[in-house]
């Protein structure tokens, strides 16, 4: 293994940022001691955000990992101490704006040994880890896929 991206939930409250973090810890550890050295994130999620956030974390102890934000057509704003490196692939250039982000999941999917997702407290298969999980086990079945649990903190 040496490449994963992250699919999850669009919107996460600071309860479920605490409980999902020890989770998400743990998982990218597992990877990077699996031999993952590339990390592709979307950065439009505060899944995203947090798996940036937890890679930079990771990085004093793992110096040789790249947490590298991949853009869906042009450069947008970001902060540019979270990633290491940026990319804008080449997606067909008919790609109209509003399937911009899909083609660029895509992208990352196809570039990946393995897809961290979380899909949160919402059922619904039109969530954007779900969607991405299932499409990555039909179009790619040696891919790993983990999907997320929060641990339940004591109150």
């Amino acid at each position: 293994m040496t490449t994963v991206t992250f699919a999850g939930k669009e919107h996460l409250d600071m309860d479920e940022m605490e409980r999902l973090y020890p989770v998400l810890k743990y998982s990218i550890e597992e990877t990077i001691l699996k031999g993952a050295t590339l990390f592709l994130l979307g950065g439009c999620t505060d899944f995203d955000k947090l798996a940036a956030v937890t890679l930079r974390m990771l990085k004093t102890k793992y110096p040789l990992i790249n947490s590298r934000l991949v853009f869906p057509h042009c450069r947008l704003m970001y902060i540019e101490d979270l990633y290491d490196s940026t990319e804008v692939p080449k997606l067909e250039p008919s790609t109209a704006d509003k399937y911009a982000v899909v083609k660029r999941n895509w992208y990352m999917l196809s570039k990946s040994d393995c897809l961290i997702t979380y899909r949160g407290d919402i059922a619904q298969d039109s969530e954007v880890g779900t969607r991405l999980a299932k499409y990555a086990a039909k179009h790619y079945p040696k891919m790993i896929i983990k999907k997320l649990e929060p641990i339940e903190l004591f109150k």
